[in-house]
């Protein structure tokens, strides 16, 4: 595994949480499980339910993600895509379990009313485990372009 580069670490997590935070919107506005997509087109019932995310949710969801997976390059030094999305899921459940209710609007318990509602939970996990692909192809991609010679040998 190479180094850690921090301008392939911040460019991969900007598109994993892109991805964990638009596409369980957009399978939520899809799903019509948020009253904000009513009467709307996907893109824009999607961006509706995103925005409505807490501010809380989206912010602690980061934080925890870069943390993780921080942790995970400089402690398991391997280049495994199960890994990364693993820990993506590891970070969305931990925010959905630990964000207090007046703290999720539109996201989790602030959704559904309850900590896990099993059909919020499978979508959250989708988008997490996306999210965890999204970062292991962004960074590998970013290393291959800028440091050709670090860069692992295998996709």
């Amino acid at each position: 595994m190479p180094p850690i580069r921090p301008k392939c670490f911040f460019i991969a997590l900007i598109a994993a949480w892109v991805v964990a935070i638009f596409l369980p919107s957009a399978i939520v506005a899809a799903a019509g499980l948020s009253p904000l997509a009513a009467g709307r087109n996907l893109a824009a019932a999607t961006i509706e339910v995103a925005d409505e995310v807490a501010p809380a949710a989206k912010i602690l969801f980061a934080l925890l993600l870069a943390s993780l997976l921080y942790a995970r390059r400089k402690w398991l030094p391997v280049a495994a895509l199960p890994a990364d999305m693993l820990v993506a899921c590891v970070a969305m459940l931990t925010v959905l379990a630990l964000l207090p209710p007046d703290w999720s609007r539109g996201f989790g318990i602030g959704l559904a009313g309850t900590r896990f509602d099993p059909t919020l939970l499978a979508i959250y996990l989708l988008g997490a485990a996306l999210a965890g692909l999204a970062f292991h192809l962004a960074e590998r991609k970013c290393l291959r372009r800028d440091y050709p010679d670090d860069s692992p040998s295998t996709a």
